[in-house]
């Protein structure tokens, strides 16, 4: 269910869904978590550091 227009909360899944490249939930003993993957543009992978 999305929120109306002047809540102030029920739009956090949604904003998930639209922005994640996939996401999901997990019940835990404490409520719920949910996990998402976001693509990032422009970075090319991990990259080794000299140190």
């Amino acid at each position: 269910m999305a929120g109306a227009f002047h809540d102030e909360s029920g739009r956090g899944l949604l904003l998930v869904s639209s922005l994640a490249r996939e996401w999901g939930t997990s019940t835990t003993a404490h409520g719920k978590t949910v996990w998402f993957e976001q693509a990032l543009s422009g970075i090319q992978g991990p990259r080794s550091h000299t140190w």
